[in-house]
């Protein structure tokens, strides 16, 4: 009898040792920061847009002289080393155009007739073209060829950078070192000890496709007298990475 409660008493001490050992860690006192980080990086890529348009007295007047056009803008980018096959449109429309007289009110709430006022004087073909170019710097130059062949509102935008996903990840590094300077120097002055990395959340502030619209201009007349050369010096695309960093603190 005597061994059988010794049996059950050490029973009892192992279970009330598993409930001890069962209880969860206290959760340790933290410092929670915010880390910044920026990398600035060369673009690697410009897009020029411009339009093409064509008029005529009938529509298929209008789709001859957008061609003419297009086959001059085509001719010039190839004299500049850029293949035809980088213009890229996804739309043509040709459209009427008709008197100034047709846009009273009286005409605004009923089917225009091709007769009066309403008469159509000719037509309108146009298309929208995007055409990415690297190195970036050679923008400029398309941009003042294809003004000058008779596209409609050339321009230089959206530079972007070859590899985005490798700008973040420099930045994030920058970002976690910030992150721990300020958490030590919260530390040190409140007297304590910084201890392990708790936790990392991403502050959802990337900002990785920054389109560059202001870049500094340098214009010189190049050898070929059709071509003036634009030599564009785009601003490095900024990329900054904001993270809410939590370490815990020892006494």
């Amino acid at each position: 009898m005597r061994g059988w409660t010794l049996v059950m008493a050490a029973c009892l001490a192992v279970a009330g040792g598993a409930s001890v050992s069962a209880q969860p860690e206290p959760k340790p006192s933290t410092i929670t920061v915010t880390g910044l980080g920026s990398v600035e990086t060369p673009p690697a890529t410009a897009t020029v847009t411009f339009n093409i348009y064509g008029e005529g007295a009938t529509s298929d007047a209008a789709t001859a002289n957008f061609l003419a056009k297009r086959k001059a803008v085509e001719a010039g980018l190839h004299d500049l080393g850029i293949p035809v096959t980088a213009m890229k449109s996804t739309a043509f429309s040709i459209s009427s155009i008709r008197g100034r007289d047709c846009d009273r009110d009286s005409y605004s709430d009923r089917a225009h007739l091709s007769t009066g006022a309403c008469a159509i004087t000719g037509y309108l073909a146009k298309a929208d073209f995007t055409l990415v170019l690297s190195p970036p710097e050679r923008a400029g130059t398309v941009v003042a060829l294809a003004g000058r062949l008779g596209a409609g509102e050339p321009q230089a935008r959206d530079f972007t950078l070859e590899d985005a996903a490798d700008a973040y990840h420099r930045a994030t590094a920058r970002a976690l070192v910030n992150a721990k300077g300020v958490a030590e120097a919260i530390a040190s002055g409140s007297g304590v000890h910084l201890g392990r990395l708790v936790s990392v959340q991403d502050g959802d502030t990337r900002d990785e496709d920054v389109v560059v619209t202001a870049s500094r201009v340098r214009m010189a007349n190049a050898p070929v007298v059709v071509v003036h050369e634009v030599q564009l010096q785009p601003k490095p695309i900024t990329t900054t990475v904001r993270l809410i960093v939590t370490y815990a603190i020892q006494p």
